[in-house]
């Protein structure tokens, strides 16, 4: 039986019966009985080989040279102090030739540092201080002199300790108050290590994988899965990385964290690396890496990444690259939170950055309802986002580079919404691709950034298509976004096999946008179907009353020129109807028709009580007036020139003649 003994134990063994073989065996020359403490006034000015002198060593010294914890033992059937056993050191003795200074260790040393070996020349101890140096990478010791002609070398030092079972020793960790086993200290984590995984990126891991998973499946509060139970246990991946042949599932809310994935060239394509099933809501992956394998040749990928199956999981800090159909699919994600997720079809500088007919996977598919994302980036892909769900939250999300064509029009798309109502896009960024909008128009959209450069084959900033007839696009709210490239075919455009209405009848609340240059984006405002304003015009639908109402609680002033910068002829209020112009009100107040001759103040059912003026100019050259039954017209006759009443039955008086 083995007891493992320290320093301490020394000190009290140097003081047995047997205390010279002791003595012996770890190089202390010293006779002489008693402890450490006193043998260290005998150890004063010992010659070493090399001729130098090693200075005394304190009696602290001493027992820290000689503190092999661990490695020291008493053996005996009775545990008593008869004999002493070196354990788990290993030695390499050699002959001096009085010239050779560096020599072959016999062990592979496991470190550098001198004081940790004992090195001996014909009994006398060497110093590490000065004596020798040892390499770790060409197996040498080093003597800073040669040893004398048919010395005895002999270099001792520690060996790895093996094939002792600790699983039951019991620690403290710093801070705590707490003594637990190790065995329970290391199970708070899974380790895939521990289940056979290799993670060297070559090695099929897969099955290792699926064992850890599944043992921290089994820890979890299977009864519960949708409250607050027993679970959110971590597989650590330990920053490694993983090659799969096959698909890995999680069943129940563990947290799969730290490292990487890779699919081989012999997965099957089409399927998922990685698939979150039903079971497994408030599942968590985060810090977690996904590759789905690129043949560089054929420009095949292998893998798609991962399929959400189970509400309430969340995903986070994730990359991934190369998958045909899709980066992240979620069929079914209620209240799922993603954040800081980029996902590329294709990485930088490979075929399909360049080649966007080569883009034909979804990187983002969101095809359910009421779920969050944050800070995510899609990118390199056919559809970037891919969104068939309604009430879903996109933040600060990224967008960009979709493929060549979509569903309705010949440009790429970064974001493409899909016959679904009620998603926001709040602070987001699109580079070169539309947000393409199919047939639910029921978005809100507000400050986002919506960017086209030299390299972008989108003409819209947004894109909205329709097959209905009349459509009125209800319920889109695009508010305080900015434009900035050349969208040729406006910031917005009305597309598809359908119809739509015109504009004042669209119902879009669009205000506070603006291309990046300071100029409107497409109406300066537009609020639902009561008005909208663009570039010197204003457009006011009439309300149930059949009219459009300005009301104030105060005065009403219309004011044209009021700067006063502007020549007469631009310095009036005209009032129109019927799409042409009736009224002016000019410079200095003059109330005139738009058009001699063409307009009355009044008509024959809709007459001024009483007209106050302090002249009346009545202009020469009219002919008589038509006959107006019950009433009376005052004109000057054309043919003298002389001021005349006509009555309603056609009588003509001369009020007074031109003379």
């Amino acid at each position: 039986m083995a007891v493992v003994i320290t320093s301490e134990d020394i000190d009290l063994f140097l003081k047995s019966a047997n205390n010279a073989e002791a003595r012996t065996r770890l190089g202390v020359t010293a006779g002489g009985g008693g402890s450490i403490g006193d043998l260290a006034p005998t150890l004063d000015a010992v010659p070493m080989a090399n001729g130098t002198i090693w200075e005394p060593l304190t009696p602290e010294q001493l027992k820290s040279r000689l503190d092999l914890s661990n490695v020291l033992s008493f053996v005996g059937p009775n545990e008593n102090e008869g004999s002493l056993s070196l354990n788990n050191f290993t030695s390499s003795a050699h002959v001096g030739d009085g010239t050779t200074t560096a020599f072959t260790l016999s062990f592979a040393p496991r470190t550098e540092i001198a004081q940790a070996f004992v090195v001996g020349i014909d009994g006398v101890l060497q110093s590490p201080i000065d004596a020798y140096t040892v390499s770790r990478t060409t197996g040498l010791i080093t003597f800073s002199s040669a040893p004398p002609v048919n010395s005895k070398i002999v270099v001792t030092t520690s060996a790895a300790v093996t094939g002792y079972d600790i699983s039951d020793t019991t620690v403290t960790a710093t801070g705590s108050t707490t003594t637990r086993k190790l065995v329970d200290r290391f199970a708070d984590t899974v380790n895939v290590k521990d289940f056979g995984a290799v993670g060297d990126g070559v090695t099929d891991d897969t099955v290792a994988i699926q064992a850890a998973i599944d043992y921290a499946c089994g820890l979890t509060d299977v009864s519960v899965p949708t409250t607050v139970g027993k679970g959110n246990i971590v597989v650590d991946l330990t920053g490694g990385l993983y090659a799969l042949s096959g698909t890995v599932r999680i069943f129940r809310n563990i947290q799969l964290k730290n490292g990487a994935l890779v699919a081989l060239s012999n997965f099957t394509v089409g399927e998922f690396m990685l698939v979150i099933e039903a079971g497994a809501e408030m599942a968590s992956v985060t810090n977690v890496n996904f590759d789905g394998g690129l043949n560089v040749s054929t420009n095949a990928r292998y893998a798609d990444l991962i399929q959400v199956l189970a509400d309430r999981c969340k995903l986070d800090n994730i990359l991934g690259i190369h998958f045909p159909n899709y980066g992240i699919r979620y069929t079914s994600c209620q209240e799922a939170v993603t954040s800081r997720v980029v996902l590329r079809e294709w990485a930088f500088l490979e075929a399909g950055t360049a080649d966007d007919t080569l883009r034909t996977a979804k990187a983002f598919s969101i095809e359910d309802a009421d779920a969050q994302f944050a800070d995510c980036i899609g990118a390199q892909s056919l559809y970037p986002f891919y969104v068939s769900g309604a009430l879903n939250s996109f933040v600060a999300c990224h967008a960009y580079n979709g493929g060549a064509t979509n569903v309705g029009a010949s440009e790429a798309v970064a974001f493409y919404i899909d016959g679904a109502n009620n998603n926001m896009l709040t602070g987001c960024y699109l580079d070169n691709g539309s947000l393409y909008i199919k047939d639910s128009f029921k978005q809100n959209i507000s400050g986002t950034h919506f960017q086209r450069t030299g390299a972008g084959t989108n003409n819209s900033g947004i894109y909205l298509d329709t097959s209905a007839t009349g459509e009125d696009i209800a319920g889109l709210n695009v508010i305080g976004c900015t434009f900035n490239g050349s969208h040729s075919d406006g910031e917005i455009t009305f597309n598809g096999t359908g119809t739509y209405v015109s504009d004042i009848f669209k119902k879009i609340t669009w205000a506070g946008n603006q291309q990046s240059e300071g100029e409107p984006a497409w109406k300066d405002t537009k609020f639902g179907v009561s008005s909208y304003a663009e570039y010197g015009a204003s457009y006011f639908q009439s309300g149930a009353s059949g009219a459009y109402d300005i009301k104030t609680t105060k005065s009403l002033r219309l004011s044209a020129d009021y700067d006063a910068n502007s020549s007469p002829s631009d310095s009036k209020i005209i009032f129109a109807t019927n799409g042409a112009d009736c009224l002016e009100v000019r410079e200095g107040g003059a109330l005139v028709p738009s058009v001699d001759v063409t307009s009355s103040l009044g008509d024959s059912t809709h007459r001024y009580t009483t007209v106050f003026s302090n002249r009346v100019s009545i202009i020469d050259g009219v002919t008589a007036p038509s006959v107006l039954a019950g009433h009376a017209s005052i004109y000057v006759d054309s043919a003298d020139g002389d001021l005349k009443i006509i009555f309603g039955d056609g009588t003509i008086k001369t009020i007074s003649t031109d003379t």
